[in-house]
Formats: C-alpha cells, structure tokens, sequence
C-alpha cells in the first residue's frame, strides 16, 4: 500500500507541475506577443509606412486572427450629429498657384482635427498650415500628396498616440458609427467624383477632407472640405461620398488605389473609439 500511495503521489505531483508550467509558458508567450506588438510596419522600401496595432487588427478584414478578437457589438442609435469643427481651407488667402497649397489638403485636415481635439480656434492658418507643412515633409520626405496611412503615421506621432486611430476597409455604416459616438474622421477620396461645384473643374484626384457630422434624415455626410472656400458644413449625399472614397500612394501624382477605402478617427480626450 505505500508503495501505491507514494505512485500516485508522484502522478499527482506531476500534473499539477505540469499545469503550472504550461500556465507560465502561455503567460510568457502572450506577454511576449504583446510586447512585440508593432505600431509601425515599414514596407516598399520605406516609401510608405503602414499601420499595424493589434486592437485596430479588427478592423483589417482580411485579418487572420479577425474572429478570435470580434464581438457582437450593441446596434448603435442613429441620429443628427454635427461636430464644430474649426474650418481652414487648404490656400489661405487664395493662394492656389502655391504648389504647397494646391496638395494641402492632408495639412489642413490633420489642422482642423488638431484644433477640435484641442478646442481651439483657428486664429491663423496660414502659419499653423506651413508649419504642418514643413513638419510633414521632414518626416515623409514630401509635401505633395500623401497616403491616408502616412498622414496617419505623422498624426498619431504629433499626438504621440493618443487620440487618433486608422481604420481600413470600412464600411458606410463604420463611419456612421464613427460620427454617432462623438467622434470625426479623416478620408482620403477622388474629388472629382464629389461633384462639388465650387471646385475648378474636374476637382482634385488626390484629395482629403474631415467628415465632422451626419444628416440620417437627408442621408448626408457634413463634412469640413478644405478644397473650397464653402467647404464648411458642406453635405455630400452618403452613397457618393462613399463610392468617391479610395486611397493613394505618397507622392506627387502617383499610384491610386480605388477600391481602397480607409479613415483615420480623431477622438476627444475621456471618450471611448
């Protein structure tokens, strides 16, 4: 009988350590995976830099690991929204024949985004838009157009992580849902789909503007559109400012991705993304 007791003595002891050391090398991988966790992949060769946190991996639809993070979401209540947000257009002054200017648009956007995060108004645009400017070509290498994920990777550095996330293949009712929690978002979309009649003709290829607000009544987005100088509170209907959505390689007059819809969400301080 001791003989018996002291063999499943030992059996016991060995699963029990055997649990334990599985528990450890799990929490170990986990921690280490978390650890390891990229905020930015460089790709292309370093032409564009690409955006990779684990928590917005929900939003890659593509994503591998997409349906071990996804849970079944409240259905959000849709209503007026309409954020006030400071408006610059992109040529102060009407200065269009300024070459920094006429693809300023991804400037003055992260302005306007800026200044609604910090409150403030915007008391000289001109300035704040050339030092933004020349910021972003110090980091990019380039002041003509650049890609939604590049203007996202200087926003999330000037913001130093806080407060901005960028969110590939959306849908219309993501950035529905994006509006009604109390947030605004960047996009980057084919002006000349846009039909806005205020800009030259055909309206900007590589364009960008802030989508501050949404009309379920008219179905409009109201966005902040820097291409005009009535771009303030100026409504596109939801299905054309959709389909106008598409994404660009940094660069002057590069490649364009057209089926590529993307957004960059700005949030206020105290609020859930």
């Amino acid at each position: 009988m001791g003989k018996k007791n002291f063999f499943y003595g030992v059996l016991i002891g060995g699963v029990i350590l055997g649990t334990l050391f599985l528990y450890t090398a799990h929490s170990f991988i986990q921690r280490q995976n978390d650890e390891g966790n990229t905020v930015f992949q460089e790709t292309g060769g370093g032409e564009n830099l690409v955006f990779n946190r684990q928590e917005d991996v929900l939003a890659q639809k593509d994503s591998p690991i997409q349906e071990e993070f996804l849970v079944e979401e409240e259905p959000v209540s849709v209503i007026f929204r309409d954020q006030n947000v400071p408006f610059a257009v992109q040529a102060p002054g009407g200065l269009w024949e300024n070459p920094r200017y006429q693809d300023g648009c991804e400037e003055v956007s992260l302005l306007m985004a800026f200044s609604w995060l910090g409150g403030k108004e915007i008391e000289n645009s001109t300035l704040d838009l050339d030092t933004i400017s020349y910021a972003m070509e110090e980091r990019l290498g380039t002041f003509y157009d650049t890609s939604i994920e590049d203007t996202f990777l200087f926003a999330y550095e000037y913001l130093e992580g806080e407060n901005v996330f960028l969110k590939k293949d959306v849908t219309k009712d993501d950035i529905i849902k994006e509006l009604m929690e109390g947030h605004i978002v960047a996009l980057t979309v084919n002006g000349q789909k846009l039909h806005n009649p205020h800009f030259t003709s055909p309206g900007p290829l590589y364009h960008m503007i802030i989508i501050r607000g949404y009309d379920p009544e008219t179905e409009e987005f109201i966005a902040n559109d820097p291409g005009t100088q009535y771009g303030k509170g100026y409504r596109y209907q939801e299905d054309l400012l959709f389909f106008a959505m598409h994404n660009y390689k940094t660069g002057k007059k590069n490649t364009i991705y057209p089926d590529e819809k993307s957004m960059i969400v700005f949030q206020r301080e105290g609020e859930s993304i």
